[in-house]
């Protein structure tokens, strides 16, 4: 197998919930077919603890099963064809799940406690797929409005191109803006980034020397992320209406002062 086929693989595998490990014990099983649990651990370098680990998790993941009895018993991974039926089979329980929430979310908003509402609400979010589901909080903006500041060149290149494609893609679809106030003209290559008109986008340019971004803010309704893209990327979502207020306010007049960008 050539090398961009393997992170094709490893990418996708990667979007159903697996780790490396996880990935690496899943694509033995389908080139050496069944395995007891001992001969799995020698071929993929693992401790037989961490192997059943594993298999278990590919088992409740649906990507495996085992074989015969209990003593001796082998580990077959789920066949090319039989994924495809396994998401078909996701799709469906995920859209009934969403028709069954529909139901439910009045009765669930009831249960809100109205107090909490008025206290800082904190929430760290470490590594990257976490900073992942922070900035997709974002498209559930009420007031269709997000105000952003930091460079996406970075968030391109941290969190991948794919995941910005969707991510606005997903916004867009929502009819949620966004204005961006951005450190430089510099953009990503894919039409997403580069048709403003159609992907409700505005970008302005910080003054020069008198604004540093060194990490990447974003405000919306009533919530307001701050998140770095270092070698540890971490973010901090907090909710609290005061906060959201300042800091849409500071960010309005340092918009008001910028160059739009054409």
């Amino acid at each position: 197998m050539n090398a961009d086929n393997l992170v094709k693989i490893k990418d996708y595998f990667e979007k159903l919930g697996l780790n490396e490990k996880e990935i690496k014990v899943y694509l033995f099983l389908l080139s050496r077919g069944p395995q007891l649990v001992s001969s799995l651990a020698k071929g993929c370098g693992l401790t037989r603890t961490h192997a059943y680990d594993i298999v278990k998790h590919l088992e409740s993941l649906g990507l495996s099963h085992s074989l015969g009895s209990e003593y001796g018993k082998k580990i077959q991974a789920l066949s090319v064809n039989q994924i495809g039926d396994l998401i078909d089979q996701k799709e469906r329980e995920l859209k009934s799940l969403k028709n069954d929430f529909f139901s439910i979310s009045d009765a669930l908003n009831s249960l809100t406690n109205i107090e909490s509402h008025t206290k800082p609400n904190v929430a760290y979010y470490y590594g990257l797929a976490n900073l992942k589901k922070l900035i997709n909080l974002t498209l559930h903006a009420e007031e269709k409005m997000i105000r952003a500041a930091g460079s996406e060149l970075d968030l391109i290149e941290k969190l991948g191109q794919e995941f910005m494609i969707n991510y606005h893609l997903r916004r867009a679809d929502k009819k949620v803006q966004i204005q961006s106030l951005r450190p430089g003209i510099k953009r990503g290559n894919d039409e997403v980034f580069r048709d403003d008109k159609k992907y409700l986008r505005e970008i302005r340019l910080r003054p020069e020397g008198e604004i540093s971004l060194k990490s990447n803010m974003m405000t919306w309704d009533n919530y307001l992320a701050v998140y770095s893209l270092g070698d540890e990327p971490f973010g901090i979502l907090i909710e609290n209406e005061a906060l959201s207020v300042m800091m849409k306010s500071w960010f309005n007049f340092v918009w008001s002062k910028c160059p739009k960008v054409k």
